[in-house]
């Protein structure tokens, strides 16, 4: 598809992926999701913008990643996704975002991830 970028640098796979609809998107959700790793990725600006317009779709894999290992992938998700889709998220992903801010790992700690979860959930209740 000449819509999911090809490296952190490819704003003309973004000029297309902004013209797609949600609908042949979705299926391609968990590989725009990995353009989220760093947002400081130029690519990570116009994919996170289009992952919110989608709507609920994108959050069974955010789920998955916030369930998952990598804390500033986490962190970014919760940032670039979630915190514009307040208050239109599901039980799953406030439940999983719960948790994070509630019972988080040393590494969430560390990361920050948690006070990132905590930031979330202010705004969502």
């Amino acid at each position: 598809m000449n819509f999911i970028p090809k490296n952190k640098s490819d704003l003309v796979a973004c000029d297309y992926l902004e013209r797609t609809s949600a609908a042949e998107v979705a299926p391609y959700i968990p590989e725009l999701l990995e353009w989220l790793q760093d947002a400081n990725w130029p690519v990570a600006g116009p994919v996170s913008k289009k992952l919110v317009s989608i709507g609920a779709d994108v959050e069974p894999p955010i789920v998955n990643i916030l369930k998952g290992s990598d804390e500033m992938w986490k962190y970014w998700v919760i940032s670039l996704v979630l915190v514009p889709r307040v208050p239109n998220l599901s039980e799953e992903t406030v439940n999983a975002v719960k948790k994070i801010a509630i019972n988080p790992t040393l590494a969430e700690k560390e990361d920050e991830v948690n006070l990132n979860a905590k930031e979330l959930l202010e705004r969502y209740v």
